[in-house]
């Protein structure tokens, strides 16, 4: 029997294997180093497709599907021409093996729910064509490479339910194709970059179980499906008033709950700007207010008046910031 009659086996003209599917076909054992022989194949699919998470882990569900264990052979390397790798849903552990950072094309990478571990190899930057990368509920750890935000053809970057820490790295803003990123469930801190606003093609977003703070850049409020109410976090205020340049007072003002407080605060400030700022001392939401913003009760957690040639000393009114928690101020020459 020739090998393009082969159940999952597909050939090119001249007869080399070119892509290999071989989905839920109740494979088991480790995955075979041999493949790494198969120099001219494209697509490697030993994942499985169904699968249930009410359990803890995830597991695969059809009665055909693959067991496959052990670790990635590091011989698959040696595909210099892989475009296609799925490997989800199998019970696999261990690292990605260094040697497939010597892959020269890889388009699509599927590895969600396999128990890898380790930190994300940082040359999974260098994959310039990479159009999709899930390693969503694995083991790793660390820190997001920086260098993801070079893969500018990236449409899907899964990377939920990992354990890892430190920032969103504001690289990820450069990814203008980016149409789904998951990073929820997982144990980053800091902010959210303003960089994730400018991504316009951005359909679908899971930040939530994170140790996010500060507030959601304004640019995300047209994601039609995300689950920015799981993050606790209040949009950032998005004024379009324009700000004259050569301010030399600077005060950054942390939750304040109180209106009545604000209103002692703006007071003695409004006398001092030679244009009336918009919709001070009005009915209107504070979050209305120029240079105000607000979490999602109202209560005001900034105050931004760069560019009004304030000047002297801050108001004495500040000593009665009584429910202010923490004040900065800033004097500029």
């Amino acid at each position: 029997m020739p090998l393009w009659e082969w159940h999952g086996v597909s050939t090119d003209d001249n007869g080399p294997v070119v892509e290999l599917d071989l989905r839920e076909n109740s494979l088991s054992g480790q995955i075979p180093g041999e493949l790494g022989n198969l120099a001219n194949l494209r697509w490697l699919f030993l994942n499985n497709d169904d699968y249930a998470c009410s359990g803890s882990p995830c597991e695969a569900t059809s009665p055909t599907a693959n067991r496959l264990t052990g670790s990635i052979p590091p011989q698959l390397g040696q595909l210099n021409g892989l475009e296609r790798l799925y490997l989800a849903l199998n019970p696999l552990t261990g690292e990605k093996p260094s040697e497939l950072s010597g892959l020269v094309n890889p388009r699509e990478l599927g590895s969600w729910v396999s128990r890898l571990s380790g930190e994300m190899p940082p040359w999974l930057g260098d994959w310039n064509n990479l159009e999709i990368l899930n390693l969503a509920v694995n083991n790793f750890h660390g820190p997001i490479p920086e260098g993801l935000g070079n893969l500018t053809n990236l449409t899907r970057l899964q990377l939920s339910v990992n354990q890892f820490s430190g920032p969103i790295p504001a690289s990820i803003g450069d990814l203008i194709l980016l149409d789904n990123l998951g990073l929820n469930a997982n144990q980053l801190t800091g902010t959210i970059p303003a960089s994730l606003g400018n991504l316009s093609n951005l359909s679908d977003i899971y930040l939530s179980a994170n140790r996010l703070t500060g507030c959601i850049p304004a640019g995300l409020k047209r994601v039609p499906t995300h689950d920015f109410d799981g993050t606790g976090l209040a949009f950032c205020s998005s004024s379009s008033v324009s700000r004259p340049q050569g301010n030399r007072l600077v005060l950054s003002v942390v939750r304040v709950r109180d209106r009545e407080v604000w209103s002692l605060f703006a007071t003695p400030l409004r006398a001092q700007l030679r244009t009336p700022p918009l919709n001070w001392m009005k009915k209107a939401p504070n979050g209305d207010w120029y240079g105000v913003s607000t979490n999602r009760d109202g209560e005001v957690t900034g105050i931004d008046l760069n560019g009004n040639n304030l000047g002297g000393s801050a108001p004495p009114v500040l000593g009665q910031l009584a429910r202010v928690r923490q004040w900065q101020m800033e004097l500029r020459n």
